[in-house]
């Protein structure tokens, strides 16, 4: 009899840790009532008790961080002592969305750590490894082991808060790219990716600390991807800059906040226009799924045509994403 009792209490047990996972609400008064259908009537008392049982690993051996937040009970994952185990249905079915957005850059020495963590310390089951595939992500870091690297190096001086220096092919809208590179030095401040290529957002250390000095370098056409850190020739010391100071000075939270692209002369692009613009078909459907810009708006239907709003720079980058759409978008 007593084993049937242990028995039973044991699948309550079990019972109310897949509860405390999937459920939404999970006020004392939930558990009890769930516990109830278990076909016992309980009180509080031996609720709480059970919920003691679970935190000191009463099943399979494995304690389970339950936590109180906002009055409701559920399970956490904290620090060292989770494990693929302890996480949620719900969490584990997102496994493959995280690694498929991580493995673009799994080459990075950060990346590659965490991903090894999830797999060693954590316990990150085998099937959801395999289970990757379920979730694909466009590869926007290319195989060449030297490209990383430079993205690697980038990050690097910008998180020291050291200037870097390098040979660059500068880009010209009409003669094309430059045959022979020129030399750079700049405060490095962001990198930034637009439509799978990487840009490095700047300032060159002979330039003043304001929005018009900002200057974006891609990052592909750095000569041979070699980037070195700085150094003053008189102390032979790093030359060194504070970068929450820069990047204010740069206005670097919302020097972006208007454009589509990449590219905004400052000079030029103060105030954001209003734009309208028509798509049809096929364009339609992905610009209404995929906005433009975060000011864009649908202002007016015909059939399956579409005509949006955009409060943004009019720059030759917008009218080249316009182009992309070819008969499909027109004014």
């Amino acid at each position: 009899m007593r084993q049937k009792i242990i028995s039973q209490h044991f699948a309550r047990l079990t019972a109310l840790e897949q509860f405390l996972r999937t459920s939404d609400q999970t006020y004392i008064e939930d558990i009890v009532a769930f516990c109830q259908l278990q076909g016992k009537a309980i009180k509080v008392r031996s609720v709480r008790e059970d919920l003691k049982l679970l935190r000191e690993g009463a099943l399979n051996g494995v304690p389970l961080n339950i936590v109180v937040e906002n009055k409701q009970y559920r399970i956490k994952a904290s620090g060292d002592k989770w494990a693929y185990e302890s996480m949620a249905a719900s969490e584990r079915d997102t496994v493959p969305l995280v690694l498929s957005i991580l493995e673009p850059y799994k080459e990075l020495p950060a990346v590659k750590k965490v991903l090894e963590n999830l797999k060693t310390t954590h316990r990150l089951g085998n099937k959801d490894v395999k289970l990757q595939s379920a979730m694909v992500s466009v590869k926007s870091v290319p195989e060449n082991p030297a490209f990383v690297q430079l993205i690697s190096k980038l990050m690097g001086c910008i998180s020291r808060q050291v200037a870097c220096e390098f040979n660059y092919f500068k880009v010209d809208g009409e003669s094309g790219p430059e045959l022979v590179p020129k030399f750079v030095e700049v405060y490095p401040v962001q990198i930034r990716i637009y439509d799978n290529r990487y840009y490095l957002v700047g300032v060159k250390t002979i330039a003043e600390w304001v929005p018009q000095s900002l200057q974006i370098f891609t990052l592909d056409k750095i000569y041979r991807y070699k980037v070195d850190e700085s150094v003053d020739q008189d102390s032979f010391q790093t030359k060194t800059f504070d970068w929450d100071t820069l990047s204010r000075a740069i206005d670097l939270d919302h020097y972006f906040d208007d454009c589509v692209g990449i590219y905004r002369n400052y000079l030029v692009d103060k105030t954001p226009s209003i734009i309208y613009r028509w798509f049809k078909g096929w364009a339609a459907s992905r610009v209404e799924a995929v906005p433009l810009h975060k000011s864009q708006k649908v202002v007016q239907r015909d059939g399956v045509n579409i005509r949006i709003r955009l409060e943004v720079f009019d720059t030759p980058e917008l009218k080249g994403v316009f182009d992309r759409f070819g008969e499909y978008c027109w004014e």
